[in-house]
């Protein structure tokens, strides 16, 4: 079975929890035999150093050129030259650097557009994606990796026949942030492009519910399928007599919480002298004063030394990270559809502390790899991770025992067994 899986490429200097799972959902199921994948990016190259050669090296809807093509119509006949000038690689990874400080405000428009497809230039744009497509053999199913895409589904109904499946993920991210009328707009669009969707893929129950709730898509047509992922790596359960620490590893953002863990962690020094904080995960130009910020507040507390922030959060230095840790907590102030980071932290070992929000309740509950606490406030927090700091028996069982319900879990090819009985599915229906 041949799917075409089709993803939007981000930005490189932070981590992207949904771009994480991009990445381990095309890497398991390539290693199912009973499919080829073939991933193709939209938008933006993927970094190369987190998604190796996972995707295809051709992108589609070039942001750049796609960014000139919406906002001034005599764009839409540039010369192909000035197309690919636009979107080489080069240019690309410009844009990538600058990426992480887009927000939604002034690109409504645009997302409104590629939910919808009515944009006039797009159906020429899917003709050229299926072109690409049909060199490699028609693909069986072509899977969209999230519902800012459904305009594409539009115009592959109108040129193919072929099934469109679509994953919902952390898509209220984005939609909360832009203006009246069209945040509204968006959701109602999404819910109308059923329509062109044979099957819409939730990573959890929570956001199968809010998604549903907000689009008016029904609740038979969504399918939950927990990306449970493998770990890259194995650490080994920190030694009774080392310093003790708790780790942060998302985006080093508002938005993540980050101003919430680092206020838990000084009211947990009152109390566990010398813990140390370790921060992971990259930034971008729009956190740096906050991030400025939270570092004078640290120093003000006289705790500089005590903090530790990493310099990648992938390859060899994630594994430090990970190992340097005793606790991980990433207190978003959204609640998560999923929380990629939570997996990576439960599959090596290392318990994770979060707030009663979001789809935190269900990974916990599948796992057993963490604590959950109601009141989502940073004195919770510190009290909880408090009292896990202070039983290592307790802690380590956990993290072993949630290490290896995550290992059960993903094991045998579960999830792409799922993922394959699911477009098998589609195929035969």
């Amino acid at each position: 079975m041949k799917i075409a899986y089709i993803v939007p490429g981000a930005g490189d200097t932070f981590y992207c929890a949904n771009c994480h799972r991009d990445k381990m959902f095309v890497s398991v199921m390539k290693n199912n035999p009973g499919a080829s994948v073939t991933a193709i990016p939209l938008y933006l190259l993927p970094n190369s150093s987190n998604f190796g050669d996972l995707f295809e090296s051709k992108v589609f809807f070039g942001a750049i050129s796609l960014f000139f093509k919406e906002r001034v119509p005599l764009a839409r006949r540039m010369p192909k030259f000035l197309e690919r000038l636009l979107d080489s690689p080069p240019m690309l990874r410009f844009a990538a650097r600058q990426a992480g400080s887009t927000t939604p405000v002034g690109l409504e428009k645009t997302t409104i557009d590629m939910i919808t497809g009515e944009a006039p230039f797009l159906e020429r744009e899917t003709g050229k994606l299926l072109d690409y497509l049909s060199r490699y053999g028609q693909p069986d199913v072509i899977h969209l990796s999230n519902a800012l895409l459904t305009g594409l589904a539009a115009h592959i109904k109108k040129l193919t026949d072929l099934p469109v499946v679509c994953s919902l993920q952390n898509e209220d991210d984005w939609i909360n942030e832009m203006r009246e009328p069209y945040q509204t707009e968006a959701w109602q669009r999404i819910g109308e492009s059923r329509k062109n969707i044979v099957r819409f893929i939730s990573s959890s129950e929570y956001y199968k519910a809010l998604v549903a709730e907000k689009s008016g898509i029904p609740s038979d047509m969504i399918e939950v399928v927990n990306p449970l992922t493998p770990p890259e790596f194995s650490v080994d359960p920190r030694g009774e007599g080392e310093t003790p620490a708790v780790g942060f590893f998302s985006r080093l953002s508002v938005a993540n919480g980050l101003d919430k863990m680092i206020e838990a962690w000084l009211l947990l020094g009152e109390r566990v002298p010398g813990v140390q904080l370790h921060l992971s995960g990259g930034s971008t130009a729009a956190d740096k004063r906050f991030i400025k910020s939270q570092m004078r507040i640290v120093e003000r507390a006289g705790k500089s030394g005590d903090l530790y922030l990493h310099s990648s959060f992938a390859g060899d230095e994630k594994a430090r990270f990970f190992q340097s840790i005793d606790l991980l907590s990433v207190p978003v102030r959204k609640p998560d559809a999923w929380g990629q980071y939570l997996i990576e932290a439960i599959g090596v070992g290392v318990p994770v502390v979060q707030p009663a929000t979001g789809a935190f309740p269900e990974i916990v509950n599948m796992t057993g790899g963490g604590v959950i606490y109601k009141e989502d406030t940073p004195q919770k927090l510190a009290a909880e991770m408090e009292k896990l700091l202070a039983d290592r028996q307790t802690r380590v069982k956990m993290g072993a025992e949630g290490a290896a319900r995550l290992k059960q879990l993903t094991g045998d090819g579960v999830m792409q067994e799922r993922i394959r009985q699911l477009y098998a599915s589609l195929k035969s229906g």
